[in-house]
């Protein structure tokens, strides 16, 4: 999880969203996966939104217990 960076950007005029799952460290970048869900995609999946928000919380939490800086 240290090295590794979501994003959501969005939502454009028409609705769609940025979706951006990368990994790797900035000395050696690794890969990247970005989707581009349509609004209705987005509407229709409430539970997306749920669990990207999970998956940013976990890689926050994630990078601050690497750091030394996460809860005991």
């Amino acid at each position: 999880m240290r090295h590794l960076q979501l994003s959501v950007t969005g939502p454009d005029r028409k609705g769609r969203r940025t979706v951006t799952i990368a990994h790797g460290r900035p000395d050696a970048p690794g890969g990247s996966l970005t989707w581009h869900p349509t609004a209705a995609e987005w509407e229709a999946s409430p539970e997306l939104a749920a669990l990207l928000a999970a998956v940013l919380e976990a890689v926050r939490a994630g990078g601050d217990s690497a750091s030394g800086r996460g809860p005991a």
